[in-house]
């Protein structure tokens, strides 16, 4: 049985080549964003990439996702096994879609499958991850449309 999270689809006033810009910037995360504290990897399809949730309060879970998609400025997946097949897989997406006049509708979520996949999300997990996309989607939302407004700035940024 598969389980699917969905978070909240968040308009951004910015474009999507400029949110996923953000959303890839794997060395900005530390400083902005509140659920995906650290990544580093390369995102091409078939590599691992290491990433660290803050789940509960300040420890950090630590995984190794292998990237199953990368289709900039629209779309990236990773898939993420706890133990062996089967046991607790996720499937993790991000997806942006383009809006007339320049903006663009956030998306994110995960299919989790696995026989512990039930009795960790239903012991607190799912509204933890849950609340972290909220908080992920308001901090992206924040950074882009300030970047937005000051290319400049973020052109500082992405150096």
């Amino acid at each position: 049985m598969t389980k699917e999270l969905r978070g909240t689809p968040t308009h951004i006033d910015a474009p999507a080549e400029q949110v996923w810009a953000l959303l890839t910037d794997f060395a900005s995360f530390p400083r902005w964003n509140p659920f995906i504290r650290r990544a580093s990897g390369q995102l091409v399809r078939g590599q691992k990439i290491s990433v660290e949730l803050r789940l509960y309060g300040k420890t950090l879970v630590p995984f190794k996702p292998k990237v199953t998609m990368v289709e900039p400025p629209r779309e990236l997946r990773w898939f993420a096994q706890m133990g062996a097949p089967g046991v607790f897989d996720v499937e993790r997406f991000f997806i942006l879609e383009p809006e007339a006049g320049g903006g663009c509708t956030f998306r994110q979520g995960e299919d989790c499958s696995g026989f512990l996949a039930g009795p960790m999300l239903a012991s607190g997990l799912e509204k933890r991850i849950l609340h972290g996309y909220e908080l992920l989607n308001q901090a992206l939302k924040r950074r882009a449309e300030a970047a937005q407004g000051s290319s400049s700035e973020f052109q500082t940024e992405r150096n």
